[in-house]
């Protein structure tokens, strides 16, 4: 059973397409509709069949693998694929919040080769007429003697043809075929990391290659791993560091309130335990911010350098300022 013909649609179609076709195909067969009528029984298996093995075709199930398992697989594919579609790769970034969350998404892989419509397989098209080629004489292929052993060449003046006032095919380039691409839905699995690679599995009777994504995970500026820990710098003002503040920082849960403690130095650490990365097994790490101290970008006033002469006065940096009380 060919289930892009039986739900009657292209078999580059979409998951909206497909389900289109099911609702209305559905409507039309339906055994609560039809109960004495076994053609519709039929009919109706059929489509639901089809629809089940489309959408398990387009929500496929992926597993992340490690670099030699990749290699691996690879090798086994070059020997196992040859003469077949093979297996595809390529980069995908996605936001940190899929990622983190293992959000559903869509993407399109390589599917087999299908001969190209434009020019029905041939990779030529023609502007009228039909001429035959001059240089073979129809024949697509002239002889030549090797010896006394005639030896057949592919006319390249009509590439094989045997037509002349021929165009390269722009669709398919003049291969004659194009390459489905098909589109799966899966969900993201946990613990993945920029550089991560998914393995699609292929599926030869829907026609999709083995595919493999490498992970590149789009993080907010000034935010990278360690680990599991998530590391992030917030740009806090001068006064702010001497005097304390509650600011907001951005987190994976979205925007949280922090407190920041009186006289913090650039480099102050502070630590939301529990709020990092996670991994496979759902453990997290924590979110360290880095506060990095901004200065005023004017010089000073007198008045405000007259103040902080003062405050220099009043609070040394070589001796311990607790001991001088408020």
């Amino acid at each position: 059973m060919n289930p892009w013909k039986t739900l009657g649609i292209p078999e580059d179609a979409d998951l909206a397409s497909i389900k289109r076709a099911f609702r209305r195909l559905i409507r039309l067969c339906h055994p609560d509709l039809h109960p004495d009528s076994p053609v519709a029984l039929r009919r109706f298996l059929e489509v639901t069949k089809a629809y089940k093995s489309l959408t398990k075709a387009l929500n496929v199930q992926v597993r992340v693998i490690s670099g030699n398992e990749f290699e691996e697989e690879i090798s086994s594919l070059f020997f196992k694929e040859q003469g077949k579609d093979g297996y595809s790769f390529f980069y995908l970034e996605v936001p940190y919040q899929d990622a983190f969350w293992g959000r559903r998404i869509s993407v399109l892989i390589q599917g087999r080769e299908t001969s190209c419509k434009a020019c029905n397989g041939v990779g030529y098209v023609w502007d009228g007429e039909r001429p035959l080629c001059e240089e073979c004489g129809g024949k697509g292929y002239k002889t030549v003697h090797w010896g006394k052993d005639p030896i057949r060449i592919l006319c390249k003046t009509c590439g094989a043809t045997g037509f002349s006032n021929q165009a390269r095919c722009k669709v398919c380039d003049g291969k004659g075929f194009t390459r489905i691409q098909r589109e799966v839905y899966f969900s993201l699995p946990l613990g993945l990391r920029t550089g991560s690679i998914l393995q699609i599995v292929g599926d030869e009777s829907l026609g999709i290659s083995p595919t493999f994504v490498e992970i590149g995970i789009k993080l907010p500026e000034k935010w990278h791993f360690d680990g599991l820990d998530i590391i992030s710098e917030l740009e806090i003002d001068i006064w702010d560091a001497l005097l304390g503040a509650s600011l907001v920082v951005k987190t994976i849960e979205g925007d949280l309130p922090v407190e920041i403690p009186q006289g913090v130095s650039d480099g102050t650490e502070i630590l939301l335990k529990g709020r990092g990365w996670i991994d496979e097994k759902g453990q997290r790490g924590d979110h360290r911010i880095i506060l990095r101290l901004k200065m005023p970008k004017t010089p000073p006033s007198k008045e405000a350098l007259f103040r902080i002469r003062e405050l220099k006065r009043l609070w040394p940096v070589d001796e311990d300022s607790r001991s001088m009380g408020p």
